[in-house]
C-alpha cells in the first residue's frame, strides 16, 4: 500500500539486542558495477514496515523502479516485510540454516529483520544489497557503532596497493593465514586507500601485521572520512572458514566517537523522495 512518508525516516533507533530500525537499500549496476543507494527500508516499534526511494535514486543510470514498488515518489508501508525483501530471509526449515545463522553471529531464533540486517539480504547473481543505519550506543556519548561483513576480500590477494605510502601486495596464502589467526573481539586496523581507483575515500581493514582483509562497505566512508580515522576502531565479531563464501568471511563491528548533533546519511541524496 502506498501511504504519504513522515520527512524524517532516517532516526534509526534498537530495536532489540541485535536489530536496527532503519536499512539502507542498495543497488549494483549490472554493467559498471557501482553500488549506490536507492531507497531506506524501516521497521517501525509496532512491527510495520516502510519503504522509500531517496533522491540519489534519480541520478543512477539505468535504473529501473524495484518489483513491487513502481512509483519513485510513493512510501510504501505494509504489517508484514514485503516479499522482495522476505524471499531473501533464509528459511528455518533448510538443512544448513543453522550454519549460516552461526555465521551471521547470531544465536537462537533470529527474527526474519533481525536476519536481514546481518545477512545484508544478498543473493546469488543479484544486484540488491541492505546495509544497517548505524544508530549511537546507548549511555555512551556521542557514540555511534554497526556491524559489517568485510566486503571485497576475493579481490585483496595479488593486487598491489598504496597504503600509508608504500606498496603492498599480499598473497591469497598470507590472507589466509591473516584470517585464521584472528578471534572474537580482536582488534584490527583501518587504513586509508586514497589511490583507490573506485573509491578515493576507501578504507581498508588490516590485521596486527598490516595485512590487508577487505574494505569497509563504501556506504560508509565519506561520513567515516568527514570523522577521520583517529576517531574510529574496528573489533572482529566474526570469523568463518574457507568453506564460507567470500563475502561472509569476517563480521566486524566499527564504534566511532562524533561530534554533538552528529548523524550518518544526512546529504540530500538520503531524502526520501515521497517527503520531499
Amino acid at each position: 500500500m502506498s501511504v504519504q512518508s513522515s520527512p524524517r525516516l532516517l532516526s534509526s533507533k534498537v530495536l532489540g539486542s541485535h536489530e536496527v530500525s532503519v536499512l539502507a537499500v542498495t543497488w549494483q549496476h549490472p554493467f559498471n558495477r557501482r553500488i549506490s543507494v536507492i531507497g531506506l527500508l524501516a521497521k517501525s516499534l509496532r512491527g510495520t514496515y516502510r519503504f522509500d526511494y531517496v533522491q540519489n535514486v534519480l541520478s543512477i543510470e539505468d535504473f529501473q523502479p524495484l518489483l513491487g514498488f513502481s512509483d519513485l515518489y510513493s512510501s510504501y508501508e505494509a504489517a508484514t516485510l514485503f516479499p522482495l525483501f522476505a524471499q531473501r530471509v533464509m528459511d528455518p526449515r533448510r538443512p544448513d540454516y543453522t550454519n549460516f545463522i552461526t555465521s551471521l553471529g547470531l544465536t537462537d531464533s533470529p527474527s526474519p529483520w533481525e536476519q536481514l540486517s546481518h545477512s545484508g539480504g544478498r543473493r546469488a547473481g543479484d544486484t540488491l544489497q541492505l546495509l544497517p543505519v548505524p544508530v549511537p550506543v546507548e549511555g555512551e556519548m556521542d557514540t555511534w557503532e554497526f556491524s559489517f561483513l568485510v566486503h571485497g576480500m576475493r579481490h585483496i590477494a595479488g593486487s598491489a596497493r598504496i597504503l600509508n605510502g608504500l606498496e603492498v601486495s599480499v598473497t591469497r596464502e598470507q590472507q589466509e593465514l591473516a584470517i585464521k589467526s584472528l578471534t572474537r573481539g580482536a582488534e584490527v586496523s583501518l587504513v586509508q586507500e586514497p589511490s583507490n581507483p573506485k573509491n578515493e575515500l576507501a578504507i581498508l581493514v588490516s590485521d596486527k601485521n598490516s595485512i590487508p582483509l577487505g574494505y569497509v562497505p563504501d556506504l560508509f566512508t565519506s561520513d567515516l572520512a568527514t570523522l577521520g580515522l583517529s576517531n574510529l576502531s574496528c573489533t572482529i565479531e566474526v570469523v568463518n572458514g574457507p568453506d564460507a563464501p567470500w563475502h561472509m568471511r569476517l563480521v566486524a563491528k566499527l564504534r566511532c566517537k562524533a561530534p554533538a548533533g552528529f548523524q550518518f546519511f544526512t546529504d540530500t541524496s538520503w531524502q526520501t523522495l515521497a517527503s520531499s
